[in-house]
């Protein structure tokens, strides 16, 4: 029931991280009075959660685990031996395998003021990123994620980012729009008069 609570921040807690460690070992009921301080609301519990589309992952399983078998394949040829080959066929199993974990571990969330990300299975993670407070927003495309309609979002923060890899394209464009409706809606001009 332990966890660990951190703001990303400018002033940086140490000479890499822009991380700035608030309760580095607490317990639930102690961080979320600190992150609602903050400004920054807990997901409700009826949040929608969101995976992202499997096709990024597919098509690197694919790519890598076909390289491997090609090496295999060339491997065997020259050694005509069998050996390379079941060793190709067994990293492209163990490449399918690692693609298809990294295509559960991340959920993404948004709600009228905030975007979450949930990641990591060991060690698990939830990033907060208030709406207002996310400088840029890019919508990134390959030409394979083109053809698949799934992109990279790319959250600016101050000190820091936030990314959501593989979202459906429909998607992206909605929490894009959300995004810049929330930043074009404050008048930074008096936040400086403010108090």
């Amino acid at each position: 029931g332990w966890h660990g609570l951190q703001f990303v921040s400018l002033a940086q807690d140490g000479a890499k991280s822009p991380h700035h460690s608030v309760a580095p070992f607490a317990q639930l009921e102690e961080i979320w009075p600190l992150v609602r301080a903050a400004g920054i609301d807990p997901p409700a519990q009826d949040t929608q959660w969101h995976r992202s589309s499997p096709r990024p992952w597919v098509y690197r399983a694919i790519f890598r685990g076909g390289f491997f078998v090609a090496l295999g394949t060339a491997g065997g040829a020259m050694v005509a031996s069998w050996v390379p080959l079941i060793a190709g066929s067994v990293l492209a199993a163990g490449t399918a395998l690692l693609n298809y974990l990294g295509w559960r571990r991340p959920w993404h969330a948004t709600d009228e003021t905030q975007v979450f990300l949930r990641h990591g299975r060991l060690a698990p993670r939830l990033m907060v990123a208030p709406l207002v407070k996310l400088q840029s927003v890019e919508v990134v495309q390959s030409p394979l994620a083109r053809s698949g309609e799934y992109a990279t979002l790319k959250l600016g923060l101050a000190g820091g980012r936030m990314n959501l890899h593989g979202v459906p394209m429909v998607e992206a464009r909605a929490i894009r729009r959300a995004v810049l409706d929330r930043i074009s809606s404050v008048d930074f001009s008096r936040l400086g008069s403010a108090g």
